[in-house]
């Protein structure tokens, strides 16, 4: 309120010097006072173009502090009247501003025992009085506004904390799909590549083992001689056999009687190698108790059968 009365005095003053509708230039500006029955108070004049040189800057401001030290001991609101003179006796320009009283009487100032000085106390009463129950509305409206607004800017800092929060989970959870995705991949390949490495190791255990009997057929002659040759043939081929394949072999009629008893031996004898040889792999921690092998659901581990 201040500046923007402070900047009205300016407008004003640079209106009243730069005037050009009257006979004659602005030579002076009044600046009265308006007690509360109308009376007028001169408090001070300017003269305009006297050798001081004035801007309507610097004239706005002289006249708010000549109003604001004639009030320094008034209470209230007090008006006050700038009026500018064209070099008549009467003003061509008026422009009233306020300005608050600077001595605060709490509403227990006197006025004179009249019908005016009655009226003056009414209306100083009920301005009092008003502005007693403004303040205290404002004040009791303030702190609700104050919680809502702290209780926004915490709801909006809240939800500013969950947003970045939500981004940095997506973000977590996505690198995490990753890694496992990759390292279940790793773990697949591994995998693959054991069973892969297994597999081919079998496959050359079995080659190795029937080189023998190839060796004598592609070079027709005994290299090695028959009897192992023989042997080791029988050998391989109890080692893919269990008691259910030779149940079938001896049903079907493949296999006489009379040799299961001998098949069965090779079959045991054959599976206690492999035993032997698992628990050497077990003792060196190339294989677990899972791979150890198995002579047949319905066999003993000694090779014989259960039925």
């Amino acid at each position: 309120m201040t500046d923007r009365t402070k900047n009205s005095l300016a407008n004003w003053c640079q209106e009243a010097m730069n005037a050009t509708d009257y006979d004659k230039p602005c030579d002076r500006i009044v600046i009265v006072h308006l007690s509360m029955g109308g009376t007028e108070t001169e408090v001070r004049v300017v003269k305009i173009g006297n050798g001081r040189t004035w801007t309507p800057q610097t004239l706005g401001d002289f006249f708010w502090n000549t109003a604001q030290t004639y009030c320094q001991d008034l209470a209230n609101t007090q008006t006050f009247r700038l009026m500018a003179f064209f070099g008549d006796a009467e003003p061509r320009l008026r422009h009233p501003f306020m300005v608050a009283g600077q001595y605060d009487n709490h509403g227990l100032g006197t006025e004179p025992p009249t019908p005016e000085g009655r009226t003056m106390q009414t209306m100083r009463h009920a301005e009092a009085l008003m502005t007693g129950m403004l303040q205290e509305r404002l004040a009791i409206l303030e702190m609700p506004l104050r919680t809502m607004r702290a209780m926004s800017e915490y709801q909006a800092m809240v939800m500013q904390d969950n947003h970045k929060l939500r981004e940095e989970n997506a973000a977590f959870v996505g690198v995490m799909k990753e890694v496992l995705f990759e390292e279940a991949s790793k773990r697949a390949d591994r995998d693959l590549a054991v069973k892969r490495f297994e597999r081919e190791s079998k496959d050359r255990e079995m080659l190795m083992k029937l080189l023998p009997v190839g060796l004598n057929e592609l070079t027709g002659r005994e290299v090695i001689p028959q009897n192992t040759a023989d042997s080791m043939l029988i050998d391989t081929i109890a080692e893919h056999l269990d008691e259910t394949s030779v149940q079938k072999l001896m049903e079907s009629g493949a296999i006489p009687p009379a040799l299961v008893g001998v098949l069965m031996s090779r079959l045991r004898k054959s599976l206690e190698e492999k035993r032997k040889r698992h628990e050497d792999a077990l003792a060196r921690g190339e294989e677990t108790e899972a791979d150890a092998p198995q002579l047949t659901e319905g066999g003993t581990a000694d090779g014989t059968s259960s039925h």
